[in-house]
């Protein structure tokens, strides 16, 4: 899964600044004369990953000194035979990496890198592992990854930002079953609408913290939805719209296998009311049935690699007799949504705008509040370390 937890206004603005080639992580200011790679500081300039050029830079001006400057032979000789030792120590650091690298090329040989990834991952070094983690962890390994922008951020009566170019919205499904049919003429409940936001905010997770990318890997995504989402995963049923969203949001936290941030799970309440709106502002159902038609596809997608799985005759295989059953029942479920959503009880659906609303800026400023406190507690401490480092000094001064 790809760069999770941005905020919605970054994810709205196009990325225009030119990030460091060394760190990845602050826009580049500078272009190294000799290797024209885009650095951000002195630091970046002087680091391992530069190291092979800038030696190599200090090294011609040192020379080019050294030239100029009226020296014995005794002395020249003696720089001579240092800057002999050091190229040869830098020749055999070069080497040693050059082996490294062939060494992982030869790990990875003959595994495909979409499909392999346990693999791959077990034939890493520990200091490999390190590093990958440490990228995904400070954000690194986000500028590697193409952002994607999801469908539902465009709205037709908007002007379009320059730049912005969003994904493709999914087509509707069309054979849907009229709802008078389906409920033998009787009333729908009122928690639909609450249990359609539950719906929404899972699929509109999963596919986020998928980078967009449901159909390299469709019963797992599948499965993600059904464990995020009690209302299609386990007969849920919710009485508010703020239950619903919560229940969202303490899922997504509960998943281990997932580093989400907060402010990931509350931009997705965001992410519903667009889809609620829809392209024209409130004025149509456009977004909200191209989202369950699209969770739809994963459903019946998911649940025909299931029966490609039982068909083979492998006892290493996995049983997914009951995922399945599971895939089952949540496709009708989302088939009856996408009824109720194409009745004349679908307007119901609008209804939840407003609690999303208030939820979303309520929790906004939580999230704002807190992370202020707990900056203005790291100061304070800063400073109370501080001045026991100056009265320790000013003790041993004593």
């Amino acid at each position: 899964m790809a760069a999770r937890g941005q905020s919605l206004d970054a994810r709205l603005k196009p990325n225009t600044a030119v990030i460091c080639h060394i760190c990845l992580k602050r826009p580049g200011k500078y272009t190294c004369p000799r290797c024209n790679v885009i650095y951000c500081t002195s630091e970046c300039y002087k680091s391992e990953k530069h190291m092979q050029c800038s030696e190599a830079f200090y090294r011609d001006c040192f020379m080019e000194a050294l030239k100029n400057q009226k020296t014995g032979d005794t002395e020249k000789a003696k720089t001579v035979e240092m800057l002999q030792k050091l190229e040869e120590r830098n020749e055999a650091d070069l080497d040693s990496d050059d082996e490294e690298e062939i060494r992982l090329e030869e790990r990875l040989a003959g595994l495909d890198l979409d499909k392999d990834t346990d693999t791959i991952w077990d034939k890493l070094s520990k200091k490999e592992k390190e590093e990958f983690e440490s990228m995904i962890e400070d954000g690194r390994m986000g500028h590697l990854v193409h952002n994607w922008s999801p469908w539902w951020l465009k709205q037709e009566d908007l002007v379009e930002e320059i730049g912005v170019s969003t994904s493709k919205c999914p087509e509707i499904k069309c054979d849907v079953h009229d709802l008078s049919a389906l409920l033998s003429n009787k009333k729908p409940s009122e928690n639909i609408k609450h249990n359609l936001i539950s719906v929404l905010y899972a699929y509109v997770c999963v596919t986020r913290l998928n980078n967009g990318d449901t159909s390299t890997d469709p019963l797992e995504i599948a499965q993600e939805v059904l464990s995020l989402c009690q209302v299609i995963g386990q007969d849920r049923i919710f009485e508010s719209t703020e239950e619903a969203i919560q229940d969202g949001i303490n899922s997504v936290q509960k998943q281990e296998c997932q580093s989400v941030r907060e402010e990931f799970v509350i931009s997705v309440i965001k992410d519903v009311e667009l889809i609620i709106y829809g392209p024209k502002r409130g004025q149509s159902h456009g977004y909200s049935l191209a989202a369950l038609s699209d969770l739809h596809t994963i459903l019946v997608t998911a649940s025909k690699l299931c029966s490609k799985v039982k068909k083979k005759a492998d006892s290493k295989l996995p049983d997914l007799s009951n995922v399945k059953k599971q895939l089952f029942a949540a496709r009708k479920k989302t088939e009856f949504y996408l009824s109720w959503l194409s009745s004349e009880y679908g307007a119901c659906i609008f209804e939840t705008l407003l609690p999303l609303k208030m939820l979303y800026a309520q929790k906004m400023t939580d999230f704002e509040k807190h992370n202020q406190t707990l900056t203005s507690l790291e100061d304070n401490l800063d400073q109370l370390r501080h001045n026991s480092q100056k009265k320790t000094l000013i003790e041993e001064l004593l």
